[in-house]
């Protein structure tokens, strides 16, 4: 019933901090990749029950909380507002009770459960970088770029999404019912294709940009052809394939928000105001 990975979990005051004071754009980015770090830890946990690539996937696991953990210590320079620092506060407590569930070996009737605490996990991120959202609006001081920062908001969003529709898949995988999770599974993925038009049409005057979110799109696509195939039969180079791709969407994706992230500090369009 467990899994054994209390050795891979290192201990807080073994990762090398920070303690100086981060901007908007640093924290906004910092949030958002907590946010797709669950989904992507998530989801080699349960690669790892599938037997697919145990090492692998299992190195993933400790880099992905160790890293989540190192970006939490550096939050901690950061200050805004107190509905910020609520809502660090609510995504840190579903952060906790995430990270309790991994404990457990996903078998079937707790798989939907892990889905359910990485999906309130990415809501109450996307709250926090929301809050980061109204603040900006209402400090002009700060002279940072506001669009950027809803821009940030929403790549991070969408990479989130698209690492968190893979967990239906795999799901199904391990043996959960189509019928539990079909109707989510594609809400997500829906919401994800919502969003894309807002994202690419914000980077028309920035090519490289454009290329980058269409390149991940193209990915994408590859992706969700495979996963919402799930009335046929289980192949294991298909669930390879979604893994490997998934691997490669999250490293691109950040591209993107890294991209983000500098412009929302460099605070040269301010288009909101």
């Amino acid at each position: 019933m467990k899994t054994i990975f209390f050795a891979l979990f290192l201990p807080f005051f073994l990762i090398a901090q920070s303690n100086a004071q981060i901007t908007l754009g640093e924290a906004a980015y910092l949030v958002g990749r907590q946010q797709v770090l669950a989904q992507q830890i998530a989801r080699a946990h349960m690669a790892v029950e599938l037997k697919m690539e145990v090492q692998s996937y299992r190195i993933l696991i400790t880099d992905g909380i160790n890293l989540y953990n190192n970006h939490l210590k550096q939050l901690e320079s950061f200050y805004a507002n107190k509905e910020v620092s609520l809502a660090m506060d609510n995504m840190n407590e579903a952060w906790d009770e995430f990270y309790r569930e991994l404990i457990d070996a996903p078998q079937k009737e707790e798989v939907i459960e892990l889905i359910k605490l990485s999906y309130d996990l990415l809501l109450k991120a996307d709250k926090v970088l929301a809050e980061m959202e109204v603040y900006a609006k209402n400090s002009s001081e700060l002279g940072v770029d506001k669009n950027a920062l809803k821009l940030l908001r929403l790549a991070e969003y969408q990479n989130a999404l698209s690492q968190h529709a893979i967990l239906y898949y795999l799901a199904h995988w391990n043996g959960v019912l189509v019928s539990d999770f079909f109707s989510a599974m594609h809400k997500v993925i829906s919401e994800y294709e919502a969003n894309f038009y807002d994202l690419t049409t914000a980077a028309d005057d920035i090519p490289e940009l454009k290329e980058k979110i269409m390149a991940n799109a193209y990915e994408w696509n590859g992706i969700a052809k495979l996963i919402t195939n799930v009335k046929g039969e289980l192949r294991k180079d298909e669930l390879r394939k979604v893994l490997s791709s998934a691997d490669l969407l999250f490293r691109d994706a950040n591209a993107v928000a890294r991209a983000y992230k500098i412009l929302v500090d460099a605070g040269v369009a301010n288009s909101d105001d």
